[in-house]
């Protein structure tokens, strides 16, 4: 299933030990990439070499630690799902639409990295391509190519698509170094996107965990997938969701995989093992779990008896709107209620408004597709201009990258808030 390893700058390299570990477990190849001001010439790059089909090549290429430690480096270690098992194929990959691009063993620019399987992928840009592959050349290529941060919509529509997978896109530019998706563990300042790292666990451990006596309501090893769960991905909560709704069916699934049940306050509380320790709220009438953090929203919904009449509602529960355009923007607005210049409550929560990127966020929202130094700016100007540029550039102000408006965009977003 792969694995990926992910050292910010300023950490230190895994130990030889550790890589060779790693390789082991997942010997169908590697790859690297390195990040930052790599030839000390103030260009902050992203370059990336692969093909090393044995692990002392992997750390020859890697070179010294030292010289390492002020950049961000990944490195992913290739089980073979899908595709050819040779080096062209090991990962990372260039974001590009041509198969060719993805087959070359050293390069520069935007690189992606993936750790799981894309259902139904693999064979189909070339009877050789892998399941990455596939989705590089089909998917990723059109949201995530762009030398500028992907649209709040772009990464939400990528985090659907690779559903429980692990993904790293490392991008040539200081404002947005990289972006992960799925769950990842972090270990001694690294981050990897499955515990595989570890060499010191216990044979007889690892027997429990695959066959599912410890982490799965199946207790056959047929669809495990390596955190010991069935691979019914219906039936698992999503570790980046917090109040979700199933079907008959995969409700029944769900309720199979409840551990630590108990009754709180008069409702029913339980995890599961795939959310960690994360408690969730059970409605076995309406067939919806949701975290305590979640439950004054859930009230007031089953308290409005027109919750659902608008067309807004359901893309409010997850604390983000991307408008298609203005006239939808102005009809979300007509429906709230004004409390600020750009900020209006509606079901219960204040949105702020980005008359630029017609986009509307919560609380909620903004400290989820927001990294922690920019939330608290993104949410200031938001409210007082109606837009977010960056913490680093005054409103007004000229960005040194894409992140400035152009006059086409400041006169798009005066035109919106006249209508606002």
């Amino acid at each position: 299933m792969c694995i990926i390893c992910l050292k910010p700058a300023g950490v230190d390299m895994p130990s030889d030990k550790e890589i060779k570990h790693m390789f082991d477990k997942n010997p169908h190849g590697a790859g690297f990439a390195l990040q930052g001001d790599i030839h000390n010439d103030g260009r902050f790059l992203v370059e990336y070499h692969k093909g090393f089909m044995n692990v002392d090549d992997l750390i020859e290429a890697l070179g010294p630690k030292e010289k390492l430690k002020d950049l961000t480096v990944a490195i992913h270690c290739r089980i073979k799902t899908s595709g050819e098992t040779d080096k062209f194929t090991t990962h990372p990959f260039p974001i590009s639409n041509q198969y060719a691009d993805l087959r070359k063993t050293d390069g520069s620019g935007p690189v992606l990295f993936h750790n799981g399987v894309f259902s139904g992928l693999g064979g189909l840009v070339d009877k050789n391509s892998s399941d990455t592959q596939d989705f590089v050349v089909g998917i990723a290529s059109r949201y995530l190519k762009k030398a500028k941060m992907p649209s709040k919509l772009s990464q939400a529509i990528i985090g659907e698509v690779i559903g429980s997978c692990r993904v790293l896109v490392m991008y040539p530019h200081r404002n947005f170094p990289y972006i992960r998706w799925g769950t990842w563990h972090e270990h001694k300042g690294c981050y990897y996107s499955n515990t595989g790292y570890l060499d010191e666990t216990k044979k007889d451990y690892y027997d429990d965990y695959y066959s599912g006596y410890k982490y799965s309501y199946s207790k056959s090893t047929r669809d495990l997938d390596e955190w010991g769960c069935n691979r019914a991905e219906y039936a698992w909560p999503s570790p980046n969701e917090d109040w979700i709704h199933f079907t008959d069916s995969r409700w029944d699934a769900l309720m199979r995989q409840v551990k630590d049940p108990q009754i709180k306050d008069g409702k029913k509380v339980c995890k599961f093992y795939i959310t960690n320790d994360t408690e969730w709220i059970v409605d076995d009438e309406r067939h919806e779990i949701y975290t305590i953090e979640r439950e004054d929203d859930v009230k007031l919904r089953n308290m409005e008896e027109d919750y659902y009449d608008d067309i807004w509602c359901e893309y409010a529960e997850s604390d983000y709107i991307s408008f298609g355009d203005e006239e939808s923007l102005l009809d979300f607005c007509s429906q709230a209620t004004e409390i600020g210049a750009y900020v209006y409550r509606y079901k219960g929560k204040d949105w702020y408004i980005d008359t630029v990127s017609l986009e509307a966020y919560t609380d909620k929202g903004i400290k989820k597709f927001f990294a922690t130094g920019e939330q608290g700016h993104a949410k200031k100007q938001m409210a007082e201009n109606g837009t977010y540029l960056s913490h680093s550039i005054p409103f007004g102000g000229v960005a040194d990258n894409d992140d400035y408006l152009d006059e086409e965009e400041e006169k798009q977003m005066a035109e919106v808030a006249k209508g606002l």
